[in-house]
């Protein structure tokens, strides 16, 4: 099962921003919607800004090169918060919203990141902070909970959102570099489909989680991609505050660590906790073989070629190397099994126990 990041407590202390930033979305853009539409696109305001170049999504590995937010420096009277990870950390502090922004802004520019001022914002019980450099953005969020205060940074990549697809007839309501939110007077069904086609035309590779259904309704649906080492959500639903026009919300972070999927994945399914993926394709064995030593070794993975069992049906390669949590013990063992089964090459990537 994936295991979520705290979304409510980062969207609470991200809402003064979202007010914020209304006026500042992208201009509408992308292919055609699935059905035909009249309604013409409105023109794009004077604060709007032109979509950027579609830019491939940066791996773990490369973003650890970036900024490695596990290791991070703390003060000696924190309480940890969980898990951390090379694109994501959380602690608790005793000390107030300001004194937290005071210490860790002028570090963030000190190692050459800029501070997005335009999106900035700080009150007494929350401050956000959103750094850039050569593409990649770290937000930071700062919350105060009576007697301690609750720090967390998150890096979100090195994708422009305002080149992710938007309907032609999308109306742009807000935009952070974390966040984008456009409304489309097209029914859910019509936008999730037009997102699906056009993300995937970007190198997007949509997901579910193993052992799990889909809940989407004709009033909602929540869609999950991977590229690289990001992930992308998108969740498309109506909006009574909208008129009951579709909206459509893109947030985008860094995964904890490279799983990587072969171009032509059907049906893939993506976990994070345990590392899983599993997905079927018409490539053959040698081929995925071949990628697959590549891309794991280019992303810091080391085979163990003591291990693999190689037969005409089927393959079996194991690698370690990454970590899934910064303070893990040890390194991740992780098995590729490959199987010709139909037709087509069933492919599963997950961890295995180090014995």
């Amino acid at each position: 099962v994936i295991m979520r990041k705290p979304n409510q407590i980062l969207m609470v202390l991200l809402l003064p921003s979202l007010i914020w930033g209304l006026s500042s979305a992208c201009s509408p853009g992308g292919g055609e919607l699935p059905s035909d539409q009249t309604e013409e696109t409105a023109e794009p305001s004077e604060a709007e800004q032109e979509p950027g170049e579609v830019q491939e999504a940066t791996t773990v590995f490369a973003a650890a090169q970036m900024i490695d937010l596990s290791f991070l420096s703390l003060p000696t009277e924190i309480k940890a918060m969980g898990r951390s990870e090379v694109g994501y950390k959380s602690f608790e502090l005793g000390d107030n919203v300001a004194s937290v922004v005071g210490l860790y802004q002028p570090t963030f520019t000190e190692w050459g990141w800029k501070n997005d001022s335009g999106h900035e914002y700080t009150d007494e019980t929350t401050a956000n902070r959103y750094f850039s450099k050569d593409g990649f953005v770290v937000s930071m969020s700062v919350g105060n909970q009576g007697e301690s205060t609750i720090v967390t940074f998150v890096n979100h990549g090195n994708v422009d959102l305002c080149t992710l697809p938007q309907t032609p007839d999308a109306q742009p309501l807000y935009q952070l570099p974390n966040t984008l939110v456009y409304v489309s007077p097209s029914t859910v069904s019509d936008v999730a489909d037009f997102t699906r086609q056009e993300l995937a035309a970007q190198g997007w590779h949509e997901y579910t989680m193993p052992d799990t259904a889909a809940a989407n309704t004709a009033d909602s649906q929540s869609l999950m991609f991977v590229q690289n080492g990001l992930e992308l959500s998108a969740l498309i639903s109506i909006a009574p505050d909208q008129g009951g026009k579709t909206t459509v919300q893109y947030n985008i972070t860094l995964l904890p660590l490279d799983l990587p999927v072969y171009d032509g994945a059907l049906g893939l399914e993506f976990g994070r906790n345990p590392p899983y993926l599993g997905y079927k394709t018409t490539t053959d064995l040698d081929t995925l073989t071949d990628f697959y030593r590549t891309e794991m070794g280019s992303l810091g993975w080391t085979e163990m070629p003591e291990t693999a069992s190689m037969t005409p049906e089927q393959a079996a390669l194991f690698f370690v190397g990454q970590k899934l949590y910064a303070n893990d013990s040890e390194e991740l063992t992780v098995m590729l099994e490959l199987a010709l089964v139909d037709g087509q090459t069933e492919v599963t990537l997950h961890q295995v126990d180090a014995d």
